[in-house]
This record gives C-alpha cells, sequence and structure tokens, in this order.
C-alpha cells in the first residue's frame, strides 16, 4: 500500500471518529438542550445547532495532499489557509442565522462554540508527537489554526451574552454548561483514547486486513457483592450490530456496554452502611412527620443484616407510595435517603410518559428507537439497587392507547418477572428485581389498581406546628449550606429568636412555603446591607424580615395563595 493510500484510510478512519464523537457530544448535552429551550426560548434552537456542528465537523479536510517532505511546510500553510478561509466563512454565515435579532446571540450559539472549541483541543491533543508523520503533521497544524480561530470567537460572544438581554442569568447559564461539560467531556476522552489505540495499531501496521474486527476488552472484577446484570455475550453481540448498524443515533450506546462488558456483565450492589442507624436518627429529625417511614426503612435494613455485614441495600421491600398533599416533603425525603445512603437514582415524572415505551425501551428497528428509563439507569450506573421514584404517580396516563405507561410496571413489581426484564431496545435479558421502588402521589385513588395492589402506601401528612418548627430551623441551614461558598458565610449559623415560631404558625403553610419564606426574609437582608463589606457570620434574620416576606407573598390568613407556592424544596 503506497504513503497516499495509507494516509487516505487514516484520515477516513479519523472522519468516522468524528462523527462518532459528535453524536455522544449531541446525546450527552440532551440536558442542555432543556435548559436553553428554558432559558433562551428557542423551540428550534438545538435542531439550528446541530447543523453548526456538522458544519464544524466538515472543516477538516477528506484528503491531504502532500507531494514531498521539502514542501510539507509550505503545503500545509497554505492548505490551512485555504480551508480555513472557506470553511470559516461557512461557519459564520450558520452562526448569523442564529441571531436573534435583538443584539445578542442565542445562548445555544455560545455553546456550539464552546463544543467546536473543545473537540479541537482534544483532537489536537491526542496526535502526540511520537507519532507525528508528514500527513499528521498537516493534520495537527489545522487544528491548531482552528482552535485558535474558535477562541476568538468564544470570546466575541462571551462579550456579546455579557451585554444582552440575558443579564443577570449569565452565573446560573455558565454554571449549568461547566456541570454538563464534566460529564460530556469525560466520556468524550474516553472515546478519543480507545480510538487513538486502535487508530495508531492500524497506522503502524499497515492497514492489514482483520478477520476479527471486535475490540478485547479488559477484564475488571466487580466489587462483591455483585450480581449477574445481564449476559456478557448476548451484550458483545449487539455491541457488534450497533458498530455495524447504519443509524448513526445508535453509535452513543457503544461505550455503554463496552463498560459493561469489562465486567463480563456482572454489577455491584450498594451496600448498607455501618452508620445507617445514624443516618436514619437524622432523617427523623429533618422529616418529623415522617418517623414511620424511618421506622419501616430500618426494620428492612435489619432484617438485611442478619446475613452478615456485607449486605446489600435494600431500603424497599416493595414499592413505596408517598400518598399525601403537594409541599410536604415527599420528593425531598426520598432525595435525603438516596443521598445519604449512597445510591444512584433517578426521578421519572410519570405525567410526561407518554406510553410504555418511555419506560421499556423501543425497538431499534423504528426510527425513534431507544433504551427505556430503566435500563438506561441499570447499565449506566451499574448499580442493581439503584433507586427509581416515580413522581406523581397518580397523573400517569392510564389506557391512552395500546401500551399505556403503567404496563411495564406490572412486570418490574414483580420480582421473579423482573429478574429477566427485557428491554426492547438492547433486546436483552436484564435483571431489575434488585431496584428500590418508591412512588409519590397527591390522590391514592387515581393511581391505577394494578399499581397499588403491588405497592405499601404511607400516607404523609402536613407536619404539626411543632415539626414545622423543627423543620424551618433545618431548612435555614440547608439553604446557608448550599450557598456557602457566597452568601451563606455572611449568615449566622442558626437561626434565633422566634423565627422559627413565626415562619410555622402562618395558616395552612407548607414545607414549599416555609423554604420560600425564609429565602425571601434572606434576600430582604441583602437589600438592606448593600454595598456594606459584611465579614463572615455577621448577618442575622430578624422578625421584622419574615413578617414583612410573609406579606410580601401574600400569605398571612390566605391558606389558598400559600399551598400554591411552587418552590421546590432539594
Amino acid at each position: 500500500m503506497s504513503y497516499e493510500q495509507k494516509l487516505n484510510e487514516f484520515i477516513k478512519h479519523v472522519e468516522r471518529l468524528r462523527r462518532v464523537n459528535r453524536v455522544a457530544v449531541i446525546k450527552q448535552n440532551k440536558i442542555m438542550d432543556q435548559l436553553m429551550k428554558k432559558v433562551a426560548k428557542m423551540d428550534d434552537g438545538f435542531l439550528v445547532n446541530d447543523q453548526v456542528i456538522s458544519e464544524f465537523s466538515s472543516l477538516i479536510p477528506s484528503r491531504l495532499y502532500i507531494s514531498s517532505k521539502h514542501d510539507f511546510d509550505s503545503a500545509s500553510k497554505a492548505l490551512c489557509q485555504k480551508i480555513f478561509k472557506d470553511r470559516m466563512h461557512m461557519l459564520n454565515t450558520r452562526l448569523e442565522t442564529l441571531w436573534d435579532g435583538e443584539g445578542c446571540y442565542p445562548i445555544a450559539s455560545l455553546f456550539v462554540v464552546m463544543q467546536a472549541s473543545e473537540l479541537v483541543s482534544i483532537s489536537a491533543k491526542r496526535i502526540t508527537a511520537d507519532t507525528v508523520s508528514k500527513g499528521d503533521r498537516a493534520y495537527m497544524n489545522l487544528l491548531d489554526a482552528f482552535r485558535d480561530n474558535f477562541e476568538s470567537y468564544k470570546s466575541f460572544l462571551v462579550r456579546e451574552i455579557k451585554n444582552s438581554e440575558y443579564k443577570g442569568k449569565e452565573d446560573l447559564i455558565y454554571d449549568a454548561i461547566l456541570s454538563e461539560y464534566e460529564l460530556f467531556m469525560y466520556e468524550l476522552e474516553c472515546l478519543w483514547c480507545k480510538s487513538e489505540v486502535k487508530n495508531k495499531r492500524q497506522f503502524q501496521g499497515g492497514f492489514r486486513a482483520r478477520k476479527d474486527t471486535s475490540i478485547a476488552h479488559k477484564k475488571v472484577k466487580c466489587k462483591e457483592p455483585s450480581i449477574q446484570l445481564c449476559d456478557s455475550k448476548e451484550v458483545k453481540k449487539l455491541v457488534d450490530l450497533l458498530r455495524n448498524s447504519q443509524k448513526k443515533n445508535h453509535e452513543v450506546y457503544i461505550p455503554l456496554l463496552e463498560d459493561l462488558l469489562t465486567t463480563n456483565g456482572r454489577a455491584s450492589l450498594a451496600m448498607v452502611p455501618k452508620n445507617y442507624k445514624d443516618v436514619l436518627v437524622k432523617f427523623r429529625l429533618r422529616f418529623p412527620h415522617l418517623s414511620t417511614l424511618a421506622d419501616e426503612i430500618e426494620m428492612n435494613l435489619c432484617l438485611s443484616m442478619l446475613g452478615g455485614s456485607k449486605a446489600p441495600l435494600k431500603l424497599f421491600d416493595s414499592m413505596y407510595i408517598f400518598d399525601g398533599p403537594p409541599g410536604v416533603g415527599k420528593t425531598a425525603a426520598l432525595h435525603y435517603l438516596a443521598k445519604e445512603f449512597g445510591v444512584k437514582h433517578r426521578i421519572i415524572g410519570a405525567a410526561e410518559l407518554t406510553n410504555g415505551f418511555d419506560i421499556s425501551g423501543q425497538s431499534r428497528g423504528w426510527g425513534t428507537g431507544k433504551p427505556g428509563h430503566v435500563a438506561n439507569l441499570l447499565i449506566e450506573n451499574r448499580m442493581p439497587n439503584c433507586l427509581i421514584i416515580m413522581d406523581e404517580i397518580d397523573k400517569m396516563i392510564e389506557g391512552s392507547n395500546n401500551f399505556p405507561p403503567a404496563q411495564p410496571l406490572y412486570t418490574l413489581l414483580e420480582r421473579m418477572s423482573a429478574k429477566r426484564f427485557r428491554d426492547e431496545f438492547y433486546d436483552f435479558e436484564i435483571d431489575a428485581s434488585f431496584i428500590n421502588w418508591a412512588a409519590t402521589s397527591n390522590n391514592i385513588k387515581r393511581v391505577p389498581e394494578p399499581i397499588r395492589d403491588r405497592a405499601h402506601v404511607i400516607n404523609v401528612s402536613c407536619p404539626s406546628l411543632e415539626q414545622r418548627i423543627q423543620i424551618s430551623s433545618i431548612l435555614y441551614e440547608d439553604l446557608l449550606a448550599e450557598n456557602k461558598q457566597g452568601w451563606g458565610k455572611c449568615f449566622f449559623s442558626e437561626i434565633g429568636g422566634d423565627i422559627p415560631f413565626i415562619v410555622a404558625s402562618v395558616d395552612g403553610i407548607s414545607i414549599r412555603g416555609m423554604q420560600q419564606i425564609i429565602m425571601r426574609s434572606i434576600s430582604l437582608v441583602a437589600n438592606r446591607v448593600e454595598g456594606q463589606k459584611i465579614t463572615s457570620e455577621q448577618l442575622e434574620l430578624k422578625d421584622t424580615d419574615v413578617l414583612a416576606a410573609i406579606q410580601m407573598l401574600g400569605m398571612k390568613g390566605d391558606s389558598k395563595s400559600q399551598n400554591g407556592i411552587g418552590f421546590i424544596l432539594n
């Protein structure tokens, strides 16, 4: 094989990897898509952004013709200038189509350019000096040129956004972008590491044809206790099918399945922590009106511990449905349990489920085929006894189509059938029998009867006055802890005086409403001392601040407005 043929094969391989990476980036930023739609009000924003990313992917030329080493420098420089000029003009045109007509680029445009800049940086980083050939060096020079230009684009858009109508929301937007960045950049790095090793072997070996194109997976032993989550042979067959699939959106699932193969399809169970009784003591202090739940969990864990110190964590022996009025801390309590026991969890909004495929997956044969919530959580986190929370299960659509959302739950809530759960997309059996199931509802009578028959219902009432006084102090401490890097360190660590009583005494107040009052009171204090230099733990809430906050929120003596507060309790 001639040098030019080798080089063309090399570039084709790089282009294929780039397409895989682009799909992975788009998939990993699904949450970012939702954020942009809410903040920038761009319903079609990400559709256009996909076009921009596609345009970026075509910036790298498909062929590099370098006749000799003598004219390498001049040829690569001319190539960079030509491609750079033509393609950047096209990309600039794409960005201009995103202009919203009011003097600023949408948030989505900023994120696309940041994505492109990071992709270029990773590409240049992965082509190391020890494997550089003539063609590789031209490719790397081109990447450097693009990276520098995208940095200037990013700086320009950052300036635009600071002067735009979104002023005041920059921190929220940037924080969300950075948090998502950590997730997809990690997975992107993994993709490049794997593909670069394969690429080097092919290039150095003259691209010899292989009879077996599958990748050997390094085996890793699971921490005990562990279970056989799925059959590794079935997983390997699926990986080969997806790798040869013509549907590019299927490629994003290959890395997850390959990671599962490293443990031969086994997954480690979360264990009961040694301090589980201390965790439940803190839970009772934080949620005094849910002490019955703490008692039941303690009994379940004591039973698990009879088998030895390394006992799998089983919070609930069946699906637990927490039924009660809005704002009494049902979802917050489940969040707290998942965090303190160190178990992976996912909240599924039952009202958003349109059919059973959302839970059990849709076949790969359909254009919109994708895995369901259950298989996604089990395979991504590889924790068989994770916690799944069906939020507002009483609002689940029932009987609206041939495959209602509740139907897969009938299988998943029965232990024997859950051991052989089959997601329609992955199409292999998964052991889902260790999942901890929980749900919340506002009206238990509206929950489908087959689910009620399989579940244990816990009635959650509004906390009493004494309990609300106790909770209000904890809410204040939580708010300070969540903002300890910012304004939280400026306030006294404990709420004093009659403030807990004042907050708890509002007629018909919910936990959400209490948190709303405390947060508004803190804002009033900050407004009062604006411009002053504040040191640590110098500010404190006063009764007048709380009373003013109650009046501003229209709560006093108006139970309807109190119950309608929509602040989310974390």
